[in-house]
């Protein structure tokens, strides 16, 4: 299959979720993510000295920002020349643009640039082996190309696939988690 094609047959499995059954599965993955940050040393996580990226969910996304035990966060800011930075912001420091032909929440411009030490990374479908498939417009696969912190998808079951088509400049995220395990590299971790 084609990427548009398997992106499109995603958006309709995951847009056939109900809200109540997303929100049990949401917070089966957040219990799953707890252990593994806390597995990952970073004793300072509840410290004012450890900055998470996140990102403003779409409908069909896991809700990142409603994790409860993140306390600094920061956001993507994107430019017009295809590059993306984050800056460090509270969700509802969030301004609506629609810059790019989406309506998107947006840090604004005048905040700090940050570089994350741990960055949930989106997308719309994942393997266990942490290939990504995002939405297209690769901002993501630009950021990462150099990002050297841990990458992290949450993600619903539906969204796990067996393969993806993959090509050179694509990046792997280190860890994925959903609602039934947790996978680094293709090994499920017990946690």
């Amino acid at each position: 299959m084609h990427k548009q094609d398997i992106r499109k047959a995603l958006k309709e499995k995951l847009h056939a979720i109900s809200p109540e059954k997303k929100e049990i599965k949401q917070q089966k993955i957040f219990s799953r993510l707890s252990p593994l940050i806390h597995s990952l040393n970073f004793r300072y996580l509840l410290s004012n000295e450890f900055c998470a990226g996140l990102f403003a969910p779409l409908a069909d996304e896991v809700n990142c920002v409603e994790y409860k035990e993140w306390k600094v966060i920061s956001f993507p800011s994107f430019s017009s020349n295809d590059s993306m930075t984050f800056k460090k912001c509270s969700f509802e420091d969030l301004k609506e643009s629609d810059e790019f032909g989406v309506k998107l929440l947006c840090p604004p411009s005048e905040l700090e640039d940050v570089v994350p030490e741990l960055l949930v990374v989106p997308g719309l479908g994942f393997t266990k082996n942490g290939e990504r498939l995002g939405r297209g417009k690769g901002f993501y696969d630009r950021f990462l190309e150099s990002y050297q912190g841990i990458k992290i998808a949450l993600v619903f079951e539906e969204q796990i696939l067996e393969k993806l088509p993959v090509e050179e400049h694509d990046v792997n995220v280190d860890y994925v988690v959903s609602e039934k395990g947790v996978w680094k590299q293709g090994e499920a971790l017990k946690l």
